[in-house]
Protein backbone atom coordinates (compact mmCIF):
# COMPACT_ATOMS: atom_id res chain seq x y z
CA UNK A 1 0.00 0.00 0.00
CA UNK A 2 2.74 2.48 0.93
CA UNK A 3 6.48 2.72 1.42
CA UNK A 4 8.55 5.08 3.57
CA UNK A 5 12.09 5.54 4.84
CA UNK A 6 12.12 5.85 8.62
CA UNK A 7 14.69 5.81 11.44
CA UNK A 8 13.37 2.87 13.46
CA UNK A 9 10.67 0.22 13.87
CA UNK A 10 8.50 2.46 16.07
CA UNK A 11 8.44 5.10 13.34
CA UNK A 12 7.28 2.46 10.85
CA UNK A 13 4.39 1.52 13.14
CA UNK A 14 3.53 5.21 13.43
CA UNK A 15 3.40 5.52 9.63
CA UNK A 16 0.73 2.81 9.58
CA UNK A 17 -1.23 4.32 12.46
CA UNK A 18 -1.00 7.79 10.91
CA UNK A 19 -2.27 6.45 7.60
CA UNK A 20 -5.36 5.16 9.38
CA UNK A 21 -5.83 8.41 11.30
CA UNK A 22 -5.55 10.71 8.28
CA UNK A 23 -7.75 8.50 6.10
CA UNK A 24 -10.34 8.01 8.87
CA UNK A 25 -10.16 4.27 8.23
CA UNK A 26 -8.52 1.07 9.42
CA UNK A 27 -6.96 0.02 6.12
CA UNK A 28 -3.42 -0.33 7.46
CA UNK A 29 -3.01 -3.43 9.60
CA UNK A 30 0.63 -4.40 9.10
CA UNK A 31 3.96 -2.58 9.24
CA UNK A 32 7.16 -4.25 8.00
CA UNK A 33 10.53 -2.69 8.83
CA UNK A 34 13.91 -3.68 7.37
CA UNK A 35 16.62 -1.55 8.97
CA UNK A 36 19.24 -2.54 6.38
CA UNK A 37 17.09 -1.59 3.38
CA UNK A 38 18.24 1.33 1.25
CA UNK A 39 16.30 4.38 0.20
CA UNK A 40 13.63 4.95 -0.97
CA UNK A 41 12.12 2.59 1.60
CA UNK A 42 12.79 0.48 4.65
CA UNK A 43 9.19 0.49 5.91
CA UNK A 44 6.20 -0.98 4.11
CA UNK A 45 2.65 -0.71 5.36
CA UNK A 46 -0.57 -2.20 4.14
CA UNK A 47 -3.46 -4.52 4.80
CA UNK A 48 -2.84 -7.99 6.21
CA UNK A 49 -5.35 -10.75 5.55
CA UNK A 50 -5.74 -12.31 9.00
CA UNK A 51 -7.27 -15.44 7.49
CA UNK A 52 -3.88 -16.20 5.89
CA UNK A 53 -2.25 -16.35 9.30
CA UNK A 54 1.00 -14.92 10.53
CA UNK A 55 2.90 -17.92 9.18
CA UNK A 56 2.14 -16.63 5.66
CA UNK A 57 4.53 -13.71 6.20
CA UNK A 58 7.99 -14.23 4.76
CA UNK A 59 10.80 -13.85 7.22
CA UNK A 60 14.37 -12.73 7.02
CA UNK A 61 16.93 -11.87 9.66
CA UNK A 62 16.60 -8.33 10.96
CA UNK A 63 13.07 -7.76 9.66
CA UNK A 64 10.48 -6.55 12.17
CA UNK A 65 6.74 -7.00 11.60
CA UNK A 66 3.87 -5.44 13.57
CA UNK A 67 0.21 -6.35 13.18
CA UNK A 68 -1.98 -3.45 14.20
CA UNK A 69 -5.18 -4.19 16.05
CA UNK A 70 -8.09 -1.96 15.20
CA UNK A 71 -10.33 -1.00 18.10
CA UNK A 72 -14.06 -1.39 17.55
CA UNK A 73 -15.99 1.82 18.08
Amino acid sequence: MAEAYVYDFNDCIEVCASYNFWHDAANCTVAVYQPDAARPGNCWIGAFDVSSGVSALSQSDGTDVALLQVANS
